[in-house]
């Protein structure tokens, strides 16, 4: 006998499923549909649920709230981890399309604005800060504006807070601006959530290119009145608020570069549909930088070859804290619990994806 419930876990927190329902990983039920399960889903159950990180930030509502309807021949809600319920009945979907129609009637204004402000920002974008301007007595800007969230660990979680964690190490106290709160992170760093305004979340790419719209104005307002040091991003696909910020303020600009999504959605996806877009967007924010730092020299010297400044790129390799890694931990418990006594065990500690090479992981332990 199949469930009666079915909750669609998307950037959530997993709970305890209640008896009588199905949890379903967001990305199982993508797999799915387009492995073409899509008829063995419909009205599936008496009542779906999608539960997300924050309602107001999820992309594709309507799509989504289409999919979790035709999944139910009962009733079918949203439901968040802040306790927001939103019931999908037609009223609701109405509105939802109401909403993807006034951005797909927007777009091109959208994009001409931003085409318009990179245009403007492009021919100045070499010229450097005066050096002898920098004041490290002042408080680092450290902007994160992935419209990603409900990250609870990873390499970015890792990778932002190892570094705004210790800015005042050499500067004063940094200001996190984010888009989400990055767990580790020190309690005591000054930290203001810069949301999108939740226009575009239909379509793809959009938001992030709209994000950047009166961004430099928002974060001048919870600044004012304060002396900084300079602006630090870690670089995100389609964003150059960095740039925008830090020449409103008349501070350096530095700019933290991890690869190229562009490359990555090219040879390991799909195209990205404001390519050309975002090639400006990404060299504009290259050129731009006081530095630009990276973590390997295989990425310097991609950078090098892209024309940038060799003198304003500095290699900062990942580093690992060894009072919490360290060689000498005991595993023997651990080893015990999992049956691994007296075996060679390999760890992976990353994304299990391409970036990664988990599939050149995956090959190497058949061969072993």
């Amino acid at each position: 006998m199949s469930a009666q419930e079915v909750v669609v876990l998307r950037g959530a927190l997993a709970v305890p499923a209640a008896d009588g329902s199905d949890l379903l990983p967001f990305e199982e039920l993508r797999r799915r549909i387009v492995g073409g399960e899509a008829l063995s889903l419909l009205f599936r159950w008496r009542k779906a649920v999608l539960r997300t990180h924050r309602l107001d930030l999820l992309s594709k509502p309507l799509n989504t709230a289409l999919v979790l309807r035709a999944m139910s021949h009962g009733s079918c809600r949203f439901e968040d981890e802040e306790g927001k319920v939103s019931e999908i009945g037609p009223l609701a979907l109405v509105a939802l399309l109401g909403d993807a129609l006034r951005d797909l009637a927007g777009k091109r204004e959208m994009l001409r604005a931003v085409a318009g402000e990179i245009g403007a920002l492009e021919p100045v974008a070499g010229n450097r800060f005066p050096r002898a301007s920098l004041d490290l007595s002042s408080s680092p800007v450290y902007l994160r504006t992935d419209l990603i969230y409900g990250l609870r660990s990873g390499g970015s979680v890792g990778h932002i807070a190892g570094v705004l964690n210790h800015l005042d190490r050499f500067a004063g106290r940094p200001v996190f601006l984010t888009t989400d709160a990055i767990p580790t992170a020190r309690a005591d760093i000054e930290t203001h959530l810069l949301l999108p305004r939740g226009k575009f979340r239909d379509f793809n790419e959009l938001p992030a290119i709209a994000f950047n719209l009166g961004y430099e104005e928002r974060a001048g307002k919870l600044l004012s009145g304060r002396k900084v040091a300079f602006v630090y991003q870690r670089y995100s696909l389609n964003n150059y608020a960095g740039v925008k910020l830090a020449r409103r303020l008349g501070v350096p600009f530095v700019l933290e570069y991890n690869g190229s999504e562009i490359w990555i959605h090219r040879n390991w996806g799909k195209p990205l549909n404001q390519e050309a877009l975002a090639e400006r967007i990404e060299m504009l924010c290259l050129r731009a930088a006081d530095v630009v730092v990276v973590v390997s020299r295989p990425i310097r010297d991609e950078l090098i070859r892209r024309g940038i400044d060799p003198g304003g790129i500095l290699v900062n390799p990942n580093g690992v804290d060894p009072e919490r890694y360290s060689p000498g931990v005991d595993g023997s418990e651990v080893r015990g619990r999992l049956g691994l006594t007296g075996k060679s065990v390999i760890g992976f500690i990353g994304t299990f994806g391409r970036w990664h090479g988990a599939e050149v992981l995956a090959e190497a332990f058949g061969r072993l």
